[in-house]
């Protein structure tokens, strides 16, 4: 399946109004940790909590909300991140969003994806996993590569796994063809390091 359809069924699953452009991404990769933003360089933040109490009332069956605020950094000069959106999801399902602000992103700008959690649970690594998928959409969008994904040591495993059950697979250095029109994912640990390449197989190998 390829990857725009595949989120396009993800999001209308759970959020039956919401309308996104559904595009392909082909993510440029390097082995750069993911550092301080300069000019070009931009910082984007998924901070997960997971709400225990939020929905608990009878008959409710959203027990496992968690709610990803998307904030970002432009630059060193920028002490306070700027506030994106907000996802909720339920056991990893999109059930709402909120966008809070506008994304000022030039075309061209290099991306790095932070990743932090409140309680490195199952629910919230699931939550990260379909945000990293619909924010890398935006990303495309606007030409912009995603060049690193920081993960917490605590969790770089299960969100890989989180990734590999939303249709993602291991990227074979080895194997430098067949990945053409493929969606990458660059993901690293931190503060360990560890790296790990994921890739979402367009099996027609184009951008759409």
């Amino acid at each position: 399946m390829k990857y725009g359809v595949c989120m396009k069924e993800q999001l209308r699953s759970g959020l039956m109004g919401l309308t996104l452009p559904i595009v392909a991404l082909l993510v440029l990769t390097t082995n750069q940790f993911a550092g301080a933003a300069d000019g070009n360089e931009w910082t984007v933040i998924l901070k997960a909590q997971q709400l225990k109490r939020a929905f608990q009332y009878k008959g409710s069956q959203l027990n496992k909300v968690v709610k990803v605020d998307v904030v970002y950094r432009p630059s060193l000069s920028d002490n306070e991140p700027k506030e994106y959106e907000s996802l909720w999801c339920n056991d990893g399902k999109p059930i709402g969003m909120q966008r809070k602000g506008f994304l000022g992103l030039e075309r061209g700008k290099l991306l790095h994806i932070n990743v932090e959690q409140k309680g490195h649970t199952d629910e919230e690594n699931r939550a990260i996993a379909f945000a990293l998928m619909h924010f890398s959409l935006q990303a495309y969008h606007r030409f912009c590569p995603i060049i690193t994904i920081s993960v917490p040591d605590q969790t770089f495993d299960d969100i890989c796994d989180a990734l590999r059950r939303r249709g993602c697979e291991d990227y074979a250095q080895e194997v430098e063809t067949g990945h053409g029109g493929s969606v990458m994912f660059n993901m690293q640990s931190f503060p360990s390091r560890n790296a790990r390449r994921l890739y979402f197989r367009n099996p027609n190998g184009s951008d759409d």
